[in-house]
Parts: structure tokens; C-alpha cells; sequence
């Protein structure tokens, strides 16, 4: 609950409402930014299929041309084995 007061006051959503935001707003492909330094690895998403399978956690440096982004959520795989999933992960990371 602070995590989503905090995230309200800084203009910020935590990765479980983006999720939702995504999903409810039916896109082609979401990627999520912008993760508060205090999670230094990668939520372990959880969430809809649907949405899941059309998002991509984004990091520092990642290169991203608009004509490639309906490809992007393939990449999740290679991600995930760069950068494992945080164990504790609950959907209160924040995101912008």
C-alpha cells in the first residue's frame, strides 16, 4: 500500500496496474519502463496470458525501433535469462 501511494505522489504505476492499464486498453504491445532502483532485478510478472504474452520489460540501453515493436515480447526469453526474476517480486514495483 505505501509502494502505491508513493507511486500515486511520483506520477508512477506499479507493474501490476500497468499490466491491467495494457489489458483494459487492448495494446498491441506493452513495454514497461522505468523500474525504481531499489528493485535491481526483474519482477517475476504474473498476470493474464493475454497481456503477458504482448509485454516487454524494457532495460538500460535497450534499442527498440518502432518497426520491430510487435516483435518485442518474443525477446521476454532472452531477457529473462539476462536478467533473472526477483523471487519476492508481489507487483509493487514501480514503473512509470
Amino acid at each position: 500500500e505505501e509502494l502505491k501511494s508513493h507511486a500515486l505522489r511520483k506520477k508512477h504505476c506499479t507493474w501490476k496496474e500497468a499490466l491491467e492499464t495494457g489489458r483494459i486498453c487492448n495494446v498491441q504491445t506493452l513495454v514497461l519502463t522505468h523500474f525504481s532502483q531499489r528493485y535491481p532485478k526483474m519482477p517475476a510478472l504474473e498476470g493474464p496470458p493475454d497481456i503477458l504474452n504482448r509485454t516487454l520489460v524494457a532495460f538500460d540501453g535497450l534499442h527498440l525501433p518502432l518497426s520491430d515493436l510487435a516483435h518485442a515480447p518474443s525477446l521476454m526469453q532472452g531477457i529473462r535469462w539476462l536478467f533473472p526474476a526477483s523471487s519476492s517480486s508481489n507487483g509493487e514495483e514501480l514503473v512509470s
